[in-house]
């Protein structure tokens, strides 16, 4: 949970609810998923040092995305990331490796787990399908 101050209202946010922050001047936009924007006057910096860097990366000066809830990474050289609600945001070109680095990070317990259609369990190698 993260606490986002919105003037005199304080609202408390599930961290899984936010998409992307988007910075606007000295206010940062909360995009959730199920439930109105919230507009908060502290600066994107600060929300972002007090967010889960394995969860969040700050993709461009005036965007933190939600890594979990990346749909597409387009990575030529105007590089742009299409979240879950299909929102375009721009990726700066120096964030690229760091982004890049992240996703690896994210997909290595998933890529060591292997889906067999057939079943609903999950199984834990190739050679454990291959045994079947």
């Amino acid at each position: 949970m993260i606490i986002v101050a919105d003037g005199q209202i304080k609202h408390i946010v599930p961290v899984e609810e936010i998409l992307h922050l988007e910075s606007r001047r000295v206010y940062t936009i909360f995009h959730l998923k199920n439930a109105p924007q919230i507009i908060s006057c502290q600066h994107i910096g600060k929300v972002y040092n007090s967010l889960d860097r394995s969860i969040f990366l700050r993709v461009h000066r005036s965007h933190i995305v939600n890594l979990l809830e990346i749909k597409t990474c387009q990575l030529s050289r105007n590089g742009k990331i299409i979240l879950s609600d299909n929102t375009v945001v721009s990726i700066a070109q120096r964030r690229k490796t760091e982004l890049i680095r992240h996703l690896y990070q994210l997909s290595q317990p998933m890529e060591k787990m292997k889906i067999d259609p057939r079943r609903t369990d999950i199984i834990s190698s190739k050679s454990d399908m291959m045994a079947e």
